[in-house]
């Protein structure tokens, strides 16, 4: 059986695995659609809704559902033994990734065994920036790619 240590430093490794890889893949889009841009309106237009798809459909659920495994078991830690052992059979971590009513009993639980005096979030300073700003980021650049492209592409079709 995996220890909370072992599944949240595996789950750790994995959202920065998944942040790298979105990153990279965004980039390199990014560079085929700057080349491209002149000449090739309708393929901007291609990479641009592909890639707005997998920022939207793909790369912020996954990070996200992520990100919260990686908490669910990282406040685990700081738990007793017999604290761990209430909270892994009272808490899921399935629910505590898709339910946030459920999410919001464990934070409480959490905050009031270990006696914190702060709410527990799982979108930090840090985390913020990287998983939202940076897609958000992203996404305005393909928006600045997708509607000359459009245009482009409507002027074609129209004269």
């Amino acid at each position: 059986m995996l220890t909370a240590e072992t599944r949240w430093s595996v789950n750790e490794s994995l959202l920065q695995s998944y942040r790298s890889i979105f990153i990279s893949s965004q980039s390199f889009l990014l560079a085929v659609g700057a080349v491209t841009f002149d000449r090739y309106a309708f393929l901007n237009i291609i990479l641009a809704v592909m890639s707005l798809v997998m920022i939207w459909w793909i790369w912020l659920p996954v990070v996200t559902a992520r990100r919260r495994i990686v908490d669910y078991y990282k406040f685990s830690l700081s738990l007793t033994a017999e604290q761990q052992l209430y909270y892994f059979e009272h808490f899921t971590e399935g629910q505590y990734v898709s339910d946030g009513k459920s999410r919001e009993q464990v934070n409480d639980y959490l905050e009031n065994t270990l006696q914190l005096t702060h709410k527990i979030t799982d979108m930090r300073e840090t985390r913020e920036k990287v998983d939202f700003w940076l897609p958000f980021g992203f996404s305005i650049i393909w928006l600045f790619f997708l509607i000359p492209s459009g245009i482009g592409l409507l002027n074609v079709f129209f004269n």
